[in-house]
């Protein structure tokens, strides 16, 4: 976590705050989320953009710059982080393809707006920032143009004042992995298929604040990729999942704390009534309090937490918390007094008519009683406005009420005695609104670290702390959800760069082959994080990005296969070295023929690429065309014959699958078709097999892979910091795994 020198918080939402109306209580009441966006193009054809987003709920300006692929996915990848209700383009011929862009990815109820080019005017919209931001900023053009278009647009819209000022966050794009919509809507990351489903961000959230699940949420969709940043996530996430009683103290102080956010953001603006304003200090009070407490619990070294303890212990934190004693004091005493009158007057009531009451307060009704009864009730005279409810009888009494309004003559009293010490804390409070901001952001960051602590330590299965390195191993690996609903075939992963950076996986239907492969693409986001993984042992490659293509879902005017088609374009245009590709059954929605020709071509024009690729496949001869390159790695889904039927062991192995027509086994087995179908079917298989590819130069290419892949291990090996005698385990399975393969290649020539 980066230290943060200036304030970055502002602006007031439009939704006035609503007090609690439950006596002694003080909250704020959650506003409707809203977020408007701007998105501005560079004149030229070098896919350059300039985004601003305006967050309402945390009063936040986010500032973002990037060179955006020709199907504008880092734009959409925007999108779906901040999932704006308003966006904002300029109206001009080079957006038409951005136009078509946002139609296809934006919901129904999200507005967009053009907005004239004069609108995005940098010049214009750098003196704008200046005049609405609370700290220093720096941007480019394209940015400074977004951001002028989009806060001259919100005070024509009446969302803001001329006079509101707001925080400015610079977002480095290149610190944070991109993935795509199609892979955070088919992993489920933080919305599901259905209404019910579990989504990943519900099955970790274990947060306890606002503001710690809104940078959970971040965090999923924008796993880090700096080395250094992620290992200290982890450190702290060691020592929190550690010190069971560190963790529980923080976790016990965070769940008391309001949505900070949303309550320094309240205090820039002074417009609202004096009982709001009051409500507001005495709010701030209670939460720097809290802060202080907070601040105790953190005996800690990890870096993070350290530099977050020392962001509480910062001076104008105790300062601020003595500033609103005063009046927290005052407001206590007096109405303290009056409770306890209250308190007294009930209990003689009780007493006297041997009735069981306690009562409540609305701030409409004042005090009233509240009298439970088991069989019919005549009242005394004395109670008055009396309503009768299931087994319950609310009424008040003459006294009753002026108890009420004496209370509400004190809150007055108080109004107007503390008016100009209500306004001199606002404008004390605004002094202090940077550290009050860095506040915020360590709170989510320590909430964020705290849920993966507690989450790691909640799993029964084991979890590892991942390594990182130029490769990816992964030891006994688990998918994370899905182990805590079944009992779950643990699995193996090897990605080595120059040998099996590319890996084809065959098998039976529903034998594990897509579970798999979103198994692998869950442990990295997992990992990049900061967060432990399901696995025995892990080290792990950084990837920059992931991109899938996993459901077969088509679009209401395109059908399955131009869709595929549409989505594996994207993908060659925007994935590079450090990417993930995940792929699962490519080809299926045309024809056979054109569906393995399809697919064969885009995967062998992916081997040259050297991004990472997991792909599924039932062209078993796909496999075999393309495992003698070097970079290929052709594995299956485990399927045995049982008793008649054909069962799926879930484990991965390496190889071509050995199962034959295991299509027409399953439909025989599983006795879904009628008898005649199936024989009519074995019948019909024979001479569309196809014919075996024989020829001399593929096992001389296979033995070649063969010789290479163990250079490259037996690299691999020696560099590899672990036990000797599991490096000897491995140098003898190495061996024993050559010599078969070799003996086999030379065999089938």
């Amino acid at each position: 976590m980066s230290r943060i020198n200036n304030s970055q918080y502002g602006f007031m939402t439009t939704t006035d705050d609503i007090v609690s109306k439950r006596i002694g209580t003080t909250t704020i009441k959650q506003v409707e989320r809203e977020a408007v966006m701007a998105i501005n193009l560079s004149k030229f054809d070098k896919m350059d953009v300039g985004i601003a987003i305006l967050d309402f709920k945390i009063s936040e300006l986010f500032l973002i710059n990037f060179n955006d692929s020709p199907s504008f996915v880092r734009t959409v990848n925007q999108i779906d982080i901040h999932t704006p209700t308003t966006v904002i383009i300029p109206d001009c011929q080079q957006i038409e393809k951005l136009k078509f862009v946002l139609l296809s990815n934006l919901d129904d109820d999200v507005k967009q707006k053009l907005g004239k080019l004069k609108m995005f005017d940098p010049l214009v919209g750098r003196e704008i920032l200046k005049e609405h931001s609370l700290n220093e900023f720096n941007c480019n053009d394209l940015v400074a143009g977004a951001a002028g278009a989009l806060i001259n647009t919100c005070e024509e819209m009446r969302l803001i004042k001329p006079t509101n000022k707001f925080k400015i966050t610079h977002v480095e794009n290149r610190k944070f992995m991109l993935i795509d919509s199609s892979t955070i809507k088919d992993l489920e990351l933080v919305s599901s298929s259905s209404d019910k489903g579990l989504t990943f961000f519900k099955f970790i959230n274990k947060c306890t604040t606002k503001m710690g699940q809104r940078l959970l949420r971040t965090s999923i969709l924008q796993p880090l990729t700096d080395v250094e940043d992620i290992k200290l996530r982890l450190e702290s996430v060691t020592e929190l999942k550690n010190e069971d009683q560190i963790l529980f103290c923080i976790k016990s102080k965070l769940k008391q704390l309001s949505d900070l956010d949303s309550l320094f953001s309240h205090l820039l603006d002074d417009s609202g009534n004096q009982e709001q304003r009051v409500n507001n200090i005495l709010l701030l009070k209670t939460n720097l309090m809290l802060i202080v407490e907070l601040e105790e619990c953190l005996n800690v070294n990890s870096p993070i937490l350290q530099q977050i303890k020392e962001i509480f212990q910062h001076k104008n934190i105790g300062k601020s918390e003595k500033w609103t004693q005063w009046i927290f004091r005052c407001f206590k005493k007096c109405k303290g007094q009056n409770i306890e009158e209250v308190n007294d007057y009930v209990q003689k009531l009780a007493e006297e008519h041997d009735l069981n009451i306690d009562y409540r307060y609305d701030q409409i009704r004042g005090f009233y009683l509240r009298i439970k009864i088991k069989e019919k009730l005549t009242l005394p005279t004395e109670f008055t406005n009396i309503i009768h409810k299931k087994n319950i009888i609310e009424c008040t009494t003459i006294d009753l009420l002026k108890q009420g309004s004496r209370l509400n003559d004190i809150v007055n009293e108080i109004n107007v005695v503390s008016s100009s010490l209500i306004k001199e804390l606002y404008e004390q409070s605004q002094d202090n609104l940077p550290i009050f901001f860095m506040v915020s952001e360590s709170i989510a960051m320590l909430d964020m670290l705290c849920c993966f602590a507690d989450f790691v330590n909640s799993q029964t299965g084991s979890y590892t702390c991942p390594e990182f390195g130029n490769y990816t191993h992964i030891r006994q690996s688990r998918h994370p959800i899905f182990e805590t609903l079944f009992e779950f075939i643990p699995n193996d992963y090897s990605c080595v760069p120059e040998l099996s950076r590319f890996q084809i996986i065959t098998g039976a239907n529903m034998s594990g082959k897509s579970v798999y492969i979103k198994q692998f693409a869950y442990i990295l986001i997992m990992g990049q994080m900061g967060l432990y993984v399901p696995a025995d042992y892990a080290i792990i490659k950084i990837h920059d990005s992931i991109f899938s293509r996993l459901s077969s879902d088509a679009h209401i005017n395109t059908s399955t296969f131009a869709n595929e088609m549409n989505d594996m374009n994207n993908i060659l245009k925007t994935a590079d070295d450090n990417s993930l590709l995940l792929i699962d059954e490519l080809g299926r929605g045309s024809s056979l023929r054109d569906g393995f020709a399809v697919c064969l071509a885009i995967l062998e024009h992916l081997t040259f690429l050297r991004a990472t690729v997991f792909t599924t496949t039932h062209f078993q001869e796909i496999a075999e065309i393309l495992g003698n390159k070097s970079c290929v790695l052709s594995s299956h889904m485990k399927s045995v014959e049982q008793y008649g039927k054909l069962k799926s062991e879930f484990k991965l192995e390496a190889g071509k699958l050995g199962t034959e027509r295991y299509g027409i086994n399953y439909a025989e087995s599983s006795q879904i078709l009628p008898s005649e179908l199936i024989t009519c079917a074995k019948e019909l298989i024979e001479p569309l097999k196809s014919k075996s590819i024989k020829n001399d130069s593929k096992s001389m290419s296979k033995r070649r892979k063969l010789v290479l892949e163990l250079y490259f291990a037996l690299t691999q090996l020696k560099n590899l910091d672990c036990d000797i005698n599991y490096k000897l385990d491995l140098l003898r399975t190495l061996q024993a795994r050559f010599v078969d393969e070799i003996n086999e290649a030379t065999a089938t020539n």
